[in-house]
């Protein structure tokens, strides 16, 4: 059986290329692209673009043509791999004007713009650095000139960033300066790179809308820098010792775990685990870390990694760890209270604080330490001083029996600083791993904690007055609260009773806010009264207050988070930064925070491409605001880009949404939505085709070539037009989202011309900016197989198993001078002969080539074993490809002999639409010799398009569909052979085509007559089919079977159940 990787390299050696390059039919691959294409980035993987027309449903591999061309309908050599844009609806045909006159010509363009008076910008774009290192910021800087003689008015810049978002200098890039001739513009622009990226790229393109550039193609530049790997890996698996060997057994896994990285150097990614417990970190910097986990295994304990345990990363080094994960220190330590010796301190004073722990777990706790002051607040002890004893973290720690209950003690000195709440604090997490936690010590946390406070003197003072109404009198039952004016927390509150009176006590030092709410406000009419707490003292102030608008009493707790969400604008050009700002806040009521978490949103495919990393640092930690309170972060953006349907990218939504654990009178608030139009300008291109004769790199009078079909692909959002080329060589494209194009001949066999490269990519590169025209010129050249001939025949048309084969080589070298030609055939396995034994000399696939004079003939005679599967396929075939570089335009050569006598039961389907297939049912299908084009077998399809021919000779068919058929792919592999042994069943793949008559009914001839008969074939009955129609032939010249085996041993279709008679 013939092998795929025989095929491949086959079709590699013929046409000196990638498989990727060759794929211009590929019925379950994209169509032709252009030879190159400035893909637009994407979040997602991005996929080719559809395309117009094949008129055969395409392989995935190129099928080959004649001996001296290459294979059929290639828009790129082998040797430029088309980029893969964005997946984008189905490119659309131009068909050209075939009117010289009325077409506009790039040239003629120019002309005109160089009389006309016009702006000319002429853009740079530079990288600070051609390398960064891993998460270090970048810096670019874009400049733009004018050197036209009109000025440049409202300078507009489409940027696409690849692999990194835009951080600063957004506002100049989206400022849109204007330039007098002669003057420059430069703009400082900062970025992040996406993390673990190799490399970034920024590609910048700048104009003025509606105006015309007298040299739009230097109107944009792409920038790109590299990323210095210093990076490791982290390979590793997380277990549960339950048998307590200390090491991992079968099924002591956890997966499904997120865990994240801390101790070291930033590393913003976080790893779940799988398969086991299982996972990987990449692009981890160098440094010595701990690994931060916090879960449980079905309703067992909460459990987080063992202490003490540390992960090592060395650059490009990968690390190995096995992680054990233990029940949480929370789980078997209660902090049941602090108390301290006094409940006032003045600054100076030694204070001392019993902190009563209790152990609830059947093992002791040994090493435990406090790790205190996780806000390094001047107001809060800091647990180093040696008061603080064993406690201390870098000390061996205390220990707690099982089920034990211990008072420790430490003692410190009350700092002399600032005491905003007028309270020293004691604020600690414990943990029996030092300082390594993460100090949360919330509810809930892997290590427990808690806060006390207690009063510090010559920081509080008191107020107290009266409310009194604007004739003198008290009013009773009105409420004072008093707020903290720098935070706008309630520090304190008091009802007024007889009189009017009212006292607030214990207040700190310093300007407190007042206001009395309910139906009254101050006569003065300002919402509050601002006084001075001195501390020791109390201060009295009466507030004289009128009949008001009703002011809502906010000591209730009522907490109300309100989420917004907003775009910087309302209309984004394309390729436009786009800045998104998310706030979420507490318009509640309460002397308590709100308390809640973002939550995740339906997909939504309007969403912008944003810094993810940046921001899951605002939307991961949960939230607690104070009434009053918000927070909010913008992050840099961009418009989508990129999809099957252009319409969505002219829309961009993005929605937040949170929950409270606090409750929330108002749940309508807790989530937002903002919305933006989405733009862009289209413009004009005209590309010239010319076939460089004279090889001089330049177009010359009577080179311009007409009918040939061109690809033009790029823009943003991406497009595909496919247009032909008038009688001037040219085509004209409108309608083109502005961007950077770029065109390509579609190859066709019959003229042979070939991609020949431009004298610089830019001449086949045409950026069109809006109301502007660009232009774009595609050489092409005569291929080698025009001069250098090559012919392999066997010695005998027949063979039988055991025979020797000859093979007869012949290469004319036709050109002017000497060549070294190269032999590149198909290796020899399954019914193939090819050029790997010695026998071959220097026409060895591994051997240097043989020089051959101009106008001289090689000739070499090879015999060869006849391959033992020859028989199993009926035929012996030897394909090659011969000159310099094996590459396009080299000439090829087949040849094929028979091997009579094995026989199979041949079956298969006839079907329609090789995307969405559908089955032909009660049709004739007639086979054909491939040689002589006469009958050999027919039969009707049945129901499900099925046909089966048993016992039936083994070799190469070329089938006929009768009726209004035409057959576009005859197999489902190497071509329609019918091989001993294989037990898939055959595709044939057909279109509507014209009406062509049966051709195993005798015609009259032209001498008249009556009588009509038949060709005498085998004649199949299908029992479930019924009547035949007409027929249409496809033949397959010698290398259209080529084509055949060459490319479609890389296709891939789908398969049925296997049809028997």
């Amino acid at each position: 059986m013939l092998r795929l990787t025989a095929l491949a390299t086959a079709a590699l050696l013929a046409f000196g290329g990638s498989a990727s390059a060759l794929a211009q039919d590929d019925p379950t691959g994209a169509p032709p692209t252009p030879t190159e294409t400035v893909t637009p980035p994407s979040s997602t993987d991005p996929e080719p673009p559809a395309s117009t027309e094949p008129s055969t449903p395409p392989p995935s591999s190129t099928e080959p043509s004649t001996p001296s061309t290459p294979p059929a309908d290639p828009s790129t050599p082998p040797s430029e791999t088309p980029a893969q844009p964005p997946v984008v609806p189905p490119a659309t045909t131009v068909e050209p004007e075939l009117k010289p006159a009325e077409q506009k010509p790039a040239e003629q363009k120019n002309e005109q713009q160089a009389e006309q008076a016009a702006p000319d910008l002429k853009l740079s774009v530079k990288f600070d650095k051609p390398e960064y290192s891993l998460g270090e910021p970048l810096g670019i800087t874009v400049t733009v000139r004018n050197d036209g003689d009109a000025p440049a008015n409202q300078i507009r810049f489409a940027s696409e960033p690849f692999s990194m978002h835009l951080t600063t200098g957004v506002e100049d890039l989206v400022s849109r300066p204007s330039l007098a001739p002669g003057e420059a513009k430069t703009i400082k622009l900062g970025a992040k790179a996406q993390w673990g990226a190799p490399s970034v790229a920024l590609t910048v393109r700048t104009y003025v809308e509606g105006a015309t550039d007298k040299t739009p193609n230097d109107n944009m530049v792409r920038a790109e820098a590299k990323f210095v790997s210093e990076a490791g890996v982290v390979n590793g698996v997380l277990f549960e010792d339950r048998d307590g060997n200390g090491v991992v057994s079968p099924g002591e896994g956890i997966d499904f775990q997120s865990l994240r990285l801390s101790g070291g150097p930033e590393f913003p990614n976080s790893a779940t685990t799988y398969d086991g417990g299982r996972f990987t970190m990449r692009d981890v910097p160098p440094g010595t870390y701990q690994v931060r986990y916090q879960g449980r295994t079905g309703m067992g304990p909460d459990l987080t990694v063992k202490p003490g345990q540390f992960v090592v990363v060395k650059k490009g080094e990968t690390t190995e760890v096995a992680l054990q994960a233990v029940p949480t220190l929370s789980r078997s330590l209660w902090i049941q209270g602090v108390s301290f010796d006094k409940p006032r301190y003045a600054k100076g004073d030694a204070i001392t604080a019993s902190v009563r722990l209790q152990n609830n777990g059947a093992a002791p706790i040994t090493g435990l330490v406090a790790v205190c002051d996780p806000e390094n607040d001047p107001a809060t002890l800091d647990g180093t001083g040696d008061g603080w004893g064993d406690l201390r973290p870098d000390r061996a720690g205390v220990t707690i029996g099982a089920h034990e209950t211990k008072t420790v003690t430490v003692t410190d000195i009350v700092p002399d600083v600032d005491y905003p709440t007028g309270k020293v604090y004691f604020a600690c997490t414990f943990s029996v791993d030092g300082r390594n936690t993460d100090f949360s010590g919330g509810y809930g946390s892997a290590n427990p904690g808690i806060t006390a406070g207690v009063d510090v003197a010559g920081t509080r003072g008191s107020l107290s007055g009266r409310v009194l109404n604007n004739n003198g009198g008290g009013v009773n039952g009105a409420k004072v609260v008093a707020y903290n004016p720098a935070n706008n927390r309630i520090v304190g509150q008091a009802e007024t009773s007889w009189g009017g009176a009212w006292n607030i006590r214990n207040l700190p030092q310093g300007k407190i806010a007042l206001q009395v709410v309910g139906d009254w406000k101050l006569e003065d009419g300002s919402p509050r009264r601002l006084v001075d707490v001195i501390a020791e003292q109390d201060v009295e102030v009466d507030l004289v207050v009128v009949q008001g608008p009703f002011v809502k009493d906010p000591t209730v707790f009522a907490p109300d988070l309100k989420v917004s969400v907003s775009f910087d604008r309302q209309t984004y050009d394309i390729s436009e930064p786009v800045r998104l700002t998310i706030k979420v806040e507490n318009i509640g009521t309460g002397t308590e925070p709100a308390r809640g978490s973002w939550h995740g949103t339906p997909l939504n495919e309007q969403e912008p491409y944003y810094d993810y990393q940046e921001l899951r640092k605002f939307l991961d930690p949960q939230i607690e605001l104070w009434p009053g309170e918000s927070k909010q972060v913008t992050v840099s953006a961009r418009p989508r880009d990129g999809g099957s349907d252009l319409e969505k990218l002219r829309k961009l939504r993005y929605l937040a949404e949170v929950g409270t654990f606090t409750g929330d009178p108002n749940y309508d608030n807790n989530k937002a939505e903002a919305s933006a139009d989405v733009t862009w300008g289209t413009g004009s291109a005209s590309v010239l085709v010319y076939g460089d004769r004279n090889l001089n790199g330049k177009v010359d009078a009577g080179e311009e070539l007409a009918n040939r079909k061109v690809q033009f692909g790029g823009g943003t959002p991406w497009v595909n037009k496919d247009g032909r080329t008038d009688a001037s060589g040219r085509v004209r494209f409108t309608d083109l989202p502005a961007g950077q194009y770029r065109a390509s001949d579609q190859y066709d066999r019959e003229s042979g011309w070939l991609p020949g490269g431009s004298n610089t990519d830019a001449e086949q590169t045409a950026v069109v900016n809006p109301g502007d025209e660009g232009t774009a010129t595609v050489r092409l050249v005569r291929p080698l197989s025009d001069e250098l001939k090559a012919t392999v025949k066997y010695d005998k048309a027949t063979y039988q198993p055991g025979d020797t084969v000859g093979i007869s080589v012949s290469i004319t070298n036709g050109t002017a001078k000497s060549l070294l030609v190269k032999g590149g055939c198909w290796n020899t396995q399954d019914a193939y002969i090819g050029n790997d034994t010695a026998e071959w000399g220097l026409l060895h696939r591994d051997a240097a080539g043989v020089e051959i004079a101009a106008g001289a003939t090689f000739n070499l005679h090879v015999n060869a074993p006849l391959p033992a599967a020859a028989a199993d396929y009926g035929f012996v075939r030897t394909g090659c490809t011969f000159g310099p570089d094996l590459v396009w335009g080299s000439p090829t050569t087949l040849t094929t002999a028979r091997v009579p006598g094995a026989a199979e039961t041949f079956d298969g389907f006839v079907r329609t639409d090789f995307r969405d297939p559908k089955p032909v049912p009660n049709v004739k299908l007639v086979l054909l010799d491939p040689e002589t084009k006469q009958p050999v077998a027919s039969t009707t399809t049945d129901a499900n398009g099925g046909w089966v021919f048993p016992d039936f000779p083994v070799g190469e068919y070329t089938a006929l569909v009768v009726g209004p058929w035409r057959v576009v792919v005859d197999s489902e592999s190497e071509g329609l052979v019918n091989v001993r042994g294989r037990e898939w069943p055959s595709y044939i793949w057909v279109e509507p085509g014209p009406d062509v008559a049966d051709p195993t009914i005798v015609r009259p001839g032209p001498g008249g007559g009556a009588n009509t008969g038949t060709t005498p074939v085998a004649a199949i009955k299908n029992s479930d089919a019924l009547a035949n129609t007409g027929v249409s032939v496809l033949g397959l010249g010698l290398f259209g079977v080529l084509l055949v085996l060459a490319g479609a041993a890389l296709r891939r279709k789908p398969t049925a159940p296997r049809v028997t008679a």
